[in-house]
Parts: structure tokens; sequence; C-alpha cells
């Protein structure tokens, strides 16, 4: 069955377009754009099984970033920083005002 995890893609973003691909396979191609307020670019939810990789790609910053779903993984945060693409598991959900 699988769980839900939420991808919250937060600073950085300029409005590259943003790919990601469970086992090699598209499972989401968006636009993110940072919304300096709030410091939230996009929330994509996937559904994922413990042990599945997640690879984020931003092909025009030329960065990719493999994230391995853990059973506890509900929230991941996603942001720019120096060039790389920090991804990481939070242990809950983050809030925006």
């Amino acid at each position: 069955m699988g769980q839900s995890c939420e991808f919250h893609f937060q600073e950085g973003f300029a409005g590259e377009a943003v790919e990601m691909a469970v086992a090699g396979k598209s499972s989401a191609r968006f636009k993110a754009r940072t919304r300096a307020q709030i410091g939230l670019a996009k929330i994509e939810t996937l559904q994922l099984q413990a042990g599945q990789t997640v690879s984020i790609s931003i092909p025009a910053l030329g960065l990719r970033s493999d994230f391995q779903v853990g059973a506890a993984d509900r929230w991941v945060t996603v942001n720019v920083a120096d060039n790389t693409l920090v991804v990481r598991s939070v242990q809950a959900g983050p809030g925006y005002v």
C-alpha cells in the first residue's frame, strides 16, 4: 500500500522546472518558485514504500539529489543552497504563515 510522503520545496527556487522520479520512472514535473513571504515554493505528495529512492533534479541548474524513503519519513524538505540541492527528512510537518 505504501505511505504518503510530502516533499516541501522551500527556499531557493526561482521558477525552474523540477523533476521527480521513483525507480527511474517520472512521478512529477513542475515549475517551482519560492514565495518569499512564506518560504514555500510547492508541496508534492507521493505514495511511496519504505526503501524506495526518489530522485529530485533541476536540470537547468545541473542539480540532482537522491533520497531513500524510510518507514518513518512523512515530511521531506527540499532547498537550494550554495548550488546544492539539500533534501532531508523532518520530524514534523513544516508550518507556513
